[in-house]
This record gives C-alpha cells, sequence and structure tokens, in this order.
C-alpha cells in the first residue's frame, strides 16, 4: 500500500497440465510439478509419447522402436516407429505376400507380381532373353510361374534345369534357386522332381 491505496500489478499464478502454480504470499507463485508420466499436450507427431516430465515441463520422449503408427498404403513395408521419434516404413521380406492376387509378393519393399518376365516366380528371378514366364499347373496343384525354355539352347536363370518335354525351368535342389528361395518340391514320385520349382 501507498498512502492508503494498493498499488502495483496483481500476480496471476497460471496451473498447467504439468505443475499447480499458487501465491506464496509474497510476490511469487509456487511452483508444484505433476507427477512425471501424466499425459500433456498432444504434438502430433504419433511417435513421441507426451508426458509430464516431473519437472514441471511437458515433455515429448520418443515412442518406443516398433510402436504402431500411420500406415503409407504400401502393403509391402511395416509402420513402426523407430524409437528415435520418426515414424518408419522398412521394406518387408521379399516374398511376402500382399492382397494383389496369386502371385502378389513383396520385392525390395515394392508391390510386385511374380509371374513378370522380370519376377519369374521370384523377385528378380529375370526369365533369359525375350523369354516368356508362363504360369505353369498340374492337376490338383496350385500354379506357380516358371521360364520358357523351348527355344534351342534351353537356357533357365541360375542354376536351374529345363524340362526338356514341358519346357518350363525346374530345379531339384535349394542351390538351383536364389538365395531367398528353395526348390518346391511337388508330391509327386521322385522320378517327378521336374515338376519341381523355385519359390519362397
Amino acid at each position: 500500500c501507498a498512502s492508503g491505496t494498493c498499488v502495483g500489478a496483481p500476480i496471476v499464478c497460471e496451473t498447467d497440465a504439468c505443475a499447480t502454480r499458487t501465491c506464496d504470499g509474497s510476490a511469487a507463485c509456487v511452483t508444484r510439478p505433476i507427477t512425471a508420466g501424466t499425459a500433456c499436450e498432444d504434438d502430433a507427431n504419433p511417435c513421441t509419447r507426451d508426458e509430464c516430465d516431473g519437472a514441471g515441463a511437458c515433455a515429448h520422449p520418443p515412442a518406443p522402436a516398433g510402436a504402431a503408427c500411420p500406415a503409407d498404403d504400401n502393403e509391402c513395408t511395416s509402420d513402426a516407429c523407430d524409437g528415435r521419434g520418426t515414424c518408419a516404413h522398412p521394406a518387408l521380406a521379399d516374398g511376402t505376400p500382399w492382397s494383389g492376387g496369386e502371385f502378389a509378393a513383396c520385392c525390395g519393399g515394392r508391390e510386385t507380381q511374380l509371374n513378370t518376365r522380370a519376377n519369374c516366380g521370384g523377385c528378380g528371378a529375370a526369365c533369359p532373353g525375350t523369354r516368356a514366364c508362363n504360369e505353369v499347373a498340374f492337376p490338383d496343384q496350385p500354379a506357380h510361374p516358371a521360364c520358357d525354355c523351348s527355344d534351342a539352347d534351353r537356357t533357365c536363370p541360375g542354376a536351374q534345369i529345363c524340362n526338356v518335354f514341358l519346357n518350363f525351368c525346374f530345379c531339384t535342389e535349394d542351390t538351383h534357386c536364389p538365395a531367398d528361395q528353395r526348390c518346391v518340391k511337388m508330391p509327386l514320385p521322385p522320378s517327378a522332381n521336374t515338376h519341381n520349382y523355385c519359390g519362397y
């Protein structure tokens, strides 16, 4: 008071999500932090947590690696936080199916069809030259893609072998296939191993 009049600006102590503030009776605010981990203002980042730090501030530490985050509309990536506050989209393993049909598989994080010349039965399994990628089917068995080998030199991808009667490339051992594939054995007598094919 001055000359019987109250002077000076009033002190306003504002409370927020992470601290309560009250006047201490001597022209100051006393801050009392809210318990660490209490929810506070969202920073709109799906890969951070929004929580009080126990010292009166709203903090945004990274969410744990693997926490779900918004999808990128690509079925061949996963959508997960990287543990550093970023929503990441790492590629799924080659050969992982996606919803694009019978021969739909992921290749290098891309939605791919495995019945094309560039990817005939496997990611990067290109048919030599201008040869077609055909869909081979046997009774009561699902169709599978295989490179045609009906021309004179009968070359097949990698160590695969040409079935000279049915004109498609086949395998008998896993080593005939790319490193990330195996030789899928058809449920036929061993003498019919020329019907096997490389797949995931």
